[in-house]
C-alpha cells in the first residue's frame, strides 16, 4: 500500500472631476502605502496580544482577537495556528482542519509533526491521517523529532518493534537528546525479556532525579508500577512525583486513582482537594469528571458540574463532560435535552450525532435518523470531520451509517489525497479488500496518471481476482514509471505469475536488493513466486520469515496465500 476555509474582505472608492482625480491619485501613491503599513502594524499587534492571552490562560479573549485576525487574512498562519491551540484546549475534534492549514500554509517539518501528534489525539485506530503525513515526509527529512512522533504512532497501535527501531534511530540522530534514551527505556518495559525489563526499569529509576526528564521518568514509573499491581510501589513513586513543582493536574487524577485501587482511606478527601482546584479550571473540570464517570460515580460529577458557576459549565469541554457524564448514566431523555440547549461551533456534527444517538435509544428512529442527516450535512463540509463522524459512529456500532461516510469522502473528495488516502487506511484496518478496489478506482477516476493508484488498484484486482486483464495493465504502467520501487515491482510479479509467467515473476522479484526481498511485505510475494517455480522449500522459508505481528496487517486474501505457502507438503 501507498499513498494527500476562508472569510473575505473588500475595498471601494470613485472619484468626479478629471482634476479631482489626479489628486486622488496621487494621494493614494502617497496614503495607501501608510494604510498598509498600518494594517500591517495593528495584524501584528493583534497577533501579539492573542499570543499573550493564550499563554495566560485567557482563552476567549484569545479566541476574539484571533477572530478578527482570520476575518481579515483567513491565510493568516498565526492565526491558524492560534485556533489550533484553542480548539485543541477545548477538546474540538476540529483541531485537525486546523492544525492541517497550518501545515498547507507553513509545510514546514515541525508544522507536519505538529498535525500527526494532533491526529494521534483525535484519530482511532489506524490514525490515517497520523500515518499519512508521517509517511508523506521524505526521508531526507526524516530527523530524530520525526522518528520520536513516528514510535509515537507505532506504540498505538502496538508495533512494539517499529517503536524500538523508530527511538534507536531518534538516538543515533541525536544522542545527545536524553529524552530518545528514555522513551526507549519505555518501550523496552514491554519487553518479554525479564532481564531487558529490568534494565529499562533501572534506567528509568536513574532519570527519576533528572532536573528535565524527571517528571516523565516517574510518570512512567507510576503506570508500569500499577499495570504489575504494585500498588504500594506506584504509590511511592506517585508521591514523588506530585512534590516536584513540573507535576501535573494528571498526575494528581492517577494520584486519585492509586488511592482508588488501594481502598486507601484518604481518597474521599484527595478527591475534595482535586474537585476545589479544578473547578476554576475547564480542562481539569473535564479529566476529574471522566475519572469519576468512569469509576460509578457519574451521578456525583454531574451534581458537582452543575454547582459551578454558569460561565464554568458553558466553557468547553466542561459540556463534554456533562454529555459523558449522561452517557454513563444512559439518561438519553435528559441527554437530548441538555444537547438541544447547546451550540458546539465547530464540533455541531458531533453534537447532532448524539442527539441522534440519544433519540435512538429511545426508541424515536424516525426522530434519530433526521438527526444524524443534520449531523453529516454539517460534517460534509470538509473531508476531516466527516471521517472525524464515521470514526464516532462506529465506536457506537453503527457500522452501516459509518461505512456510509467513509464512501461519501471517497464520492465528494476525490480529488483529496489526504481524505482518500485516510480512507484505504481504515479500510485496510478492517481487511476490507473490496471497499479498497471501490476507494482506489475512485481515485485513479480523479487523478488516472497516478502510478501509486494505479498499484494499489492493480493490487486489489489480483486479491480479489476480478478486472486481471485492466490490472495487468494498471500494473506495467506502474512499474514501468518507477522500475525500482518494491512495492511496484511486487504487484507486477504477482500479476505476471497470475498469468503464467513464474520465471518472469521470480525474475522481476529479484532485480531488487536482497533485503527488500527479506522485507515482510514483498517476502510473501517472492515466496509465491519461488513457489510457481517448484521452490516449495525456500519458498516456505520466506514464508516463515514473516513476523506473526506484521502477518496481521496483511488482507485477508494475502493472508490466506501465505497459509496455503506454510502447509507442509503432502
Amino acid at each position: 500500500m501507498q499513498t494527500s476555509g476562508r472569510p473575505v474582505s473588500f475595498l471601494s472608492g470613485k472619484g468626479k472631476w478629471i482634476g479631482l482625480a489626479v489628486i486622488v491619485v496621487l494621494a493614494g501613491l502617497i496614503v495607501w502605502p501608510g494604510g498598509h503599513f498600518y494594517r500591517q502594524h495593528k495584524q501584528r499587534k493583534l497577533t501579539t496580544q492573542a499570543r499573550q492571552f493564550l499563554d495566560s490562560g485567557k482563552y476567549r479573549e484569545a479566541f476574539l482577537l484571533t477572530r478578527q485576525l482570520l476575518a481579515a487574512n483567513p491565510q493568516n498562519v498565526e492565526a491558524c495556528r492560534f485556533m489550533a491551540e484553542l480548539t485543541e484546549h477545548a477538546r474540538d475534534p476540529s483541531t485537525l482542519v486546523w492544525r492541517q492549514q497550518v501545515a498547507q500554509l507553513a509545510p514546514t517539518l515541525e508544522n507536519r509533526l505538529t498535525l500527526a501528534a494532533a491526529a494521534m489525539l483525535f484519530e482511532r485506530p489506524p490514525y490515517p491521517l497520523a500515518h499519512q503525513t508521517l509517511e508523506g515526509i521524505a526521508a531526507a527529512d526524516r530527523t530524530a523529532a520525526f522518528h520520536s512522533i513516528a514510535a509515537q504512532l507505532a506504540l498505538k497501535l502496538n508495533q512494539l518493534d517499529e517503536a524500538e527501531t523508530h527511538f534507536q534511530e531518534a538516538i543515533r540522530l541525536a544522542p545527545e537528546k536524553e529524552s530518545h534514551q528514555l522513551n526507549l527505556a519505555v518501550v523496552r518495559l514491554q519487553s518479554r525479556d525479564p532481564a531487558v525489563v529490568a534494565e529499562a526499569r533501572a534506567t528509568l529509576e536513574r532519570f527519576a532525579t533528572h532536573s528535565q526528564l524527571g517528571v516523565f521518568a516517574l510518570r512512567t514509573l507510576v503506570s508500569q508500577s500499577l499495570d504489575k499491581k504494585e500498588r504500594e510501589r506506584a504509590l511511592q513513586f506517585s508521591e514523588t512525583l506530585l512534590a516536584q513543582p513540573q507535576a501535573a493536574f494528571g498526575d494528581r487524577v492517577q494520584h486519585l486513582n492509586i488511592l482508588f485501587l488501594s481502598q486507601s482511606p484518604d481518597l474521599e478527601e484527595f478527591l475534595g482537594t482535586l474537585r476545589s482546584q479544578a473547578s476554576t479550571n475547564e480542562l481539569q473540570v473535564h479529566q476529574l469528571a471522566g475519572w469519576m464517570s468512569a469509576r460509578d460515580r457519574a451521578a456525583e460529577a454531574l451534581a458537582w458540574i452543575e454547582s459551578l458557576p454558569p460561565e464554568r459549565q458553558r466553557a468547553q469541554p466542561v459540556p463534554q463532560a456533562v454529555v459523558e457524564c449522561l452517557l454513563a448514566l444512559k439518561d438519553w431523555a435528559r441527554l437530548e435535552s441538555f444537547l438541544k440547549t447547546q451550540q458546539w461551533a465547530g464540533q455541531e456534527f458531533v453534537r447532532l450525532a448524539l442527539t441522534s444517538l440519544a433519540l435512538r435509544h429511545q426508541g424515536l428512529r424516525d426522530s434519530a435518523q433526521l438527526k444524524l442527516q443534520e449531523a453529516v450535512r454539517e460534517a460534509a463540509k470538509r473531508a476531516e470531520t466527516l471521517l472525524l463522524l464515521s470514526q464516532t459512529l462506529e465506536s457506537w456500532g453503527w457500522e452501516t451509517e459509518a461505512d456510509e461516510l467513509l464512501q461519501q469522502v471517497v464520492k465528494r473528495f476525490p480529488n483529496d489525497r489526504r481524505a482518500t488516502h485516510a480512507v484505504s487506511l481504515i479500510y485496510y484496518a478492517k481487511g476490507n479488500t473490496a471497499a479498497l478496489y471501490d476507494v482506489f478506482n475512485a481515485m485513479l477516476k480523479a487523478n488516472s496518471g497516478d502510478a501509486a493508484t494505479k498499484n494499489n488498484l492493480a493490487m486489489m484486482c489480483l486479491l480479489l481476482n476480478m478486472d486481471l486483464d485492466r490490472a495487468y495493465q494498471l500494473a506495467e504502467e506502474a512499474c514501468e514509471s518507477d522500475p525500482k520501487n518494491p512495492s511496484y515491482v511486487s504487484t507486477r510479479a504477482f500479476a505476471l505469475q497470475l498469468r503464467g509467467k513464474p520465471a518472469e515473476a521470480r525474475a522481476l522479484l529479484e532485480t531488487l536488493p536482497a533485503a527488500e526481498l527479506e522485507s515482510p511485505g514483498i517476502a510473501l510475494y517472492y515466496a509465491l513466486a519461488l513457489h510457481a517455480n517448484g521452490e516449495s522449500e525456500q519458498a516456505r522459508k520466506f514464508a516463515s520469515s514473516i513476523p506473526p505481528g506484521r502477518e496481521a496487517r496483511f488482507l485477508p486474501e494475502e493472508r490466506r496465500l501465505l497459509e496455503e505457502l506454510r502447509k507442509p507438503q503432502g
